[in-house]
């Protein structure tokens, strides 16, 4: 492979790693879990264990009635 067939190779692979991200971040499955690890990381930093943590971070997302 020459260099400019390399250049070419290596720009595809970073054009299709962008796209891939843009999915990435767009799904909201993604979105849930970015959310869930936000709340988990401030809940632990008030004090529960992370399984606690974890809990209320699901429970606040998914849980109308719950309240800490």
């Amino acid at each position: 492979m020459n260099p400019e067939q390399l250049l070419e190779c290596i720009q595809r692979l970073e054009a299709r790693v962008a796209e891939l991200e843009l999915d990435l971040y767009t799904n909201p499955d993604m979105a849930d879990r970015r959310a869930r690890r936000q709340l988990t990381e401030q809940f632990k930093r008030q004090g529960l264990s992370g399984r606690k943590a974890r809990d209320a971070a699901w429970r606040t997302l998914h849980d109308p009635n719950f309240t800490l």
